[in-house]
């Protein structure tokens, strides 16, 4: 085989065998930047849609949230209002077993002729009553049987007055002449 081309034409031969791979090249390189590109441009515009999506659920959740403070500042007021209840609840006393628990220890000739109960005076466990009374004896066992009572503590007598005059114009003021203040505490423990 013999070369009968001019060394000119063959370094051109050469030059064009390169020319060709470079293009070749290039060419691969250029598909896949494109490639690379296209698959990142994907990639956000994926990522972009999501981050859209999950801002709108998020601000979608938000004004259910929003629609929902109301009811939860409600159930923070009924449990608020539930440990109050249960508080005043456990301090409790009942009106009406307080006055049965008063009126048996009543002594003969003594009756009760005025009581104030509120819910403070129970919840204090103090608290002070008129009673009638035929004699300053009967006032002094009255004393006695709410000492003596396991119910009640720091017993004293405020006042005892014998009624005269215009103030015994009615049968119970006739018949009870004795008018006492008593101030007891509840015993604490007490049930009543």
């Amino acid at each position: 085989m013999i070369n009968l081309l001019a060394p000119e034409i063959k370094r051109e031969l050469r030059a064009a065998k390169r020319n060709v791979l470079l293009r070749r090249y290039f060419v691969l390189m250029l598909s896949i930047s494109i490639a690379m590109v296209s698959v990142f441009g994907v990639g956000y515009y994926l990522t972009w849609n999501d981050k859209q999506r999950a801002d709108q659920e998020h601000t979608e959740q938000l004004s259910q949230v929003q629609g929902f403070q109301a009811t939860k500042q409600a159930a923070m007021e009924y449990s608020k209002n539930l440990a109050t209840a249960k508080v005043i609840l456990a301090k409790q006393t009942s009106a009406s077993r307080f006055l049965t628990n008063l009126a048996a220890t009543l002594p003969k000739n003594v009756i009760l002729s005025q009581v104030n109960l509120s819910s403070s005076t129970l919840a204090t466990d103090a608290t002070t009553f008129d009673a009638r009374a035929k004699s300053f004896t009967d006032v002094l066992a009255l004393k006695d049987n709410l000492e003596k009572s396991p119910l009640f503590e720091n017993v004293s007598i405020l006042s005892a007055q014998q009624a005269e005059g215009t103030e015994l114009s009615s049968k119970t003021t006739t018949t009870y002449p004795v008018n006492a203040t008593i101030n007891l505490t509840i015993s604490a423990g007490a049930t009543l």
